[in-house]
């Protein structure tokens, strides 16, 4: 406590300075990380850990192909089927080689393809088809983006998660995807009180962040539905204005608010995709323009950097928030995009590697499927994202473009022997040889 003297006479101030330790104990924040960094120091981490790839493809084939139902705790999550198959195949489709040993002929390739039939009928379900009334008194469905479960409306998230899915199962030309350019155009909408435009989740009313870019570009691009120009261009322009002047992060289409390590991604990599079309169509302006002409790349890779522990190795959404094993593929990836286009990655990736294998599975009790942190139970969501994350890792010095100047669903990888798992474009979350080999 210190005295402060008034030479006017007026009262003495008291001013309390608190120490830092006792601080601790009154910041919720505080005291969850010191919980988290206890539980990550009760485990002895091993240099050598391997990925325990058995245990986790019995987790994700159990709920892809015996029929089990959701977990009474999964039960919320019937409006994102598109999601959970999505991260299901994905994973399944990241691992290695993987060991499948469940019963006499069933194969790898026997699984893929009774997974490929059904994925086929449940995701057609899924795709909004409205009747419309012609002149001729014909009625014609009109195929639209795709829900989160049956009977509601499309929506880009699920739209993402759906075509993705088809991508990986090699569906796509199972579907009409005719109409729904006409959707994509009508989720573009112009603020009449500022004039400023706005690409919204869904219509008639939807979300407005950065996960709509992203949704849109990547499920345009296999569908080959061609967005034209000036479209092209008024995203382009809430893209590159929404860098946070305070943090350097990437906000998606708000450069005053908090940055996040999703919308990080969602804008860098819609950036990328944007920037790689818009250099074949008007090539006078953007044919030899790279990220570092449009963001300020320093405080982005300043900004990125302090995502990860200096302890533990694991990456954090935000500031002053917790470290989460799903990060490893969100903020790992904006790290990896950097490195494949020429910039540094900020990102100790062999400390990320070091946090997926040590504490986001379970090595004690071998339970299945990769887990947020310590203590937390393992979930579809974060074994897709963790894993695609480990490829990062394994691959930091194996992705790379033909020229400078590639499409990003260009992006290469030396597949190496030893590694246990395929690498992963960055960009579009789909293992490399996916797009490679369904192009």
């Amino acid at each position: 406590m210190s005295n402060v003297d008034n030479s006017d006479g007026d009262e003495v101030v008291d001013i309390v300075i608190e120490p830092y330790s006792n601080m601790l104990y009154k910041s919720k924040t505080l005291q969850d990380k010191k919980e988290v960094d206890d539980s990550i120091a009760a485990i002895k981490a091993d240099p050598d850990q391997t990925l325990n790839v058995e245990t986790h493809l019995n987790y994700i084939l159990y709920f892809l192909i015996s029929n089990n139902k959701l977990p009474v705790g999964f039960k919320s999550m019937n409006a994102i089927s598109p999601w959970i198959l999505y991260w299901l195949i994905c994973s399944l489709m990241t691992l290695k080689d993987p060991p499948v040993s469940m019963g006499p002929g069933m194969t790898l390739e026997k699984i893929m393809s009774k997974i490929k039939e059904e994925t086929l009928l449940k995701l057609r379900k899924f795709q909004y088809n409205i009747s419309t009334q012609l002149e001729n008194d014909n009625d014609e469905p009109l195929h639209s983006g795709f829900s989160g479960a049956f009977m509601q409306i499309p929506h880009l998230a699920p739209t993402f998660a759906s075509v993705l899915t088809l991508k990986l199962t090699n569906n796509l030309d199972q579907f009409d995807f005719t109409d729904i350019k006409q959707w994509f155009m009508d989720l573009m909408s112009k603020d009449k009180r500022t004039g400023a435009y706005e690409l919204k989740t869904s219509t008639p009313i939807g979300e407005f962040d950065a996960r709509a870019f992203y949704c849109l570009l990547v499920s345009a691009r296999p569908c080959q539905i061609d967005l034209g120009l000036e479209y092209l261009e008024t995203i382009w322009d809430m893209l590159i204005n929404s860098q946070s002047d305070l943090e350097g992060g990437l906000n998606g289409h708000d450069k005053d608010q908090e940055s996040h390590g999703a919308y990080a991604f969602c804008t860098l990599s819609s950036i990328i995709i944007v920037l790689d079309q818009l250099r074949v169509l008007k090539p006078e302006k953007y044919k030899n323009k790279r990220l570092h002409d449009f963001i300020n790349i320093d405080k982005f890779i300043d900004w990125l950097a302090h995502r990860q522990d200096a302890v533990n190795g694991g990456l954090s959404g935000r500031h002053n928030k917790l470290v989460d094993g799903c990060y490893a593929y969100w903020v790992g990836a904006c790290g990896s995009i950097l490195k494949i286009y020429g910039y540094i990655n900020p990102i100790n990736m062999s400390m990320l590697k070091s946090y997926i294998l040590n504490y986001s599975q379970d090595n004690e009790d071998k339970n299945p499927g990769l887990r947020d942190k310590p203590g937390m139970n393992a979930d579809f969501y974060h074994t897709n994202y963790i894993l695609m994350g480990l490829s990062l890792c394994e691959y930091e010095n194996d992705m790379y473009l033909p020229d400078a100047y590639s499409d990003a669903m260009d992006i290469r990888c030396n597949e190496l022997k030893g590694k246990q798992v395929h690498g992963v474009n960055p960009v579009y979350g789909l293992p490399v040889y996916v797009i490679a080999q369904l192009e």
